[in-house]
């Protein structure tokens, strides 16, 4: 039903839309052992991440960042999307020399290609993966800050995600805070395992979205349908 429908997606990490066929592709072509995801693909947290591992190590260079990108948003305008933000976390290549700046630069070129009518329009959320040292968080945040009026209006907030088994949101707070000050948006994925007080302290934080929130306590539920 819904590909006959003009709808928003609000919720789509870069990585986690690789056609699956580009994966197997790019793997053979890199000697990525695919066969430890093998039947479960996907299929429950463990090997989701498993397969973003993989994924990571497939996405090694802009031309395939500038690839998947640009497959991503031509599957989702397919589908009947109007309105899309994609969600990823910059990384330098070191092998190429190229820096996290040059990724953000990568991602908002293949959106300006395509985000070219009133029709269809394609977003970023640049995100910090909560497994990083708090350094490499840091440096992702003054890089969105320090981006914003340049890449405008492509850039729209930050996100707070990956292994929610890794670090709390906590420590990583006051680089939101900032942000928050610097006039970006923020979502923060919670909630995806059984963690009350992590929970506890997103909500506290109020994000203008939270991701998942599947596991949240009945209190937890109450307070968010209170904050709307």
């Amino acid at each position: 039903f819904l590909l006959w429908q003009h709808y928003k997606e609000l919720h789509a990490h870069l990585n986690g839309c690789i056609r699956p066929a580009t994966l197997m592709e790019l793997a053979e072509k890199k000697k990525v052992d695919l066969t430890k995801i093998g039947d479960n693909f996907g299929k429950n947290l463990d090997t989701c991440f498993k397969t973003f591992q993989a994924i990571h190590q497939v996405c090694d260079s802009l031309s395939v960042v500038e690839r998947i990108t640009s497959e991503m948003i031509e599957d989702f305008h397919k589908e009947g999307v109007v309105y899309l933000e994609i969600r990823t976390t910059p990384k330098a290549f070191t092998a190429e020399g190229t820096t996290i700046e040059d990724y953000v630069k990568t991602v908002v070129n293949v959106m300006k290609a395509y985000d070219n009518t009133d029709a269809f329009k394609v977003r970023l959320i640049i995100s910090i993966n909560r497994a990083s040292p708090y350094a490499t968080a840091e440096e992702i945040i003054n890089l969105a800050i320090a981006m914003k009026p340049f890449v405008e209006p492509y850039l729209v907030g930050v996100d707070f995600g990956g292994d929610p088994s890794k670090c709390k949101f906590k420590d990583f707070e006051s680089l939101f805070v900032k942000a928050r000050k610097a006039g970006l948006k923020s979502t923060i994925h919670t909630a995806e395992i059984v963690n009350y007080l992590d929970n506890d302290d997103v909500l506290s934080f109020v994000p203008d979205r939270i991701g998942h929130g599947v596991l949240l306590s009945p209190a937890q539920i109450e307070i968010v349908q209170k904050k709307g």
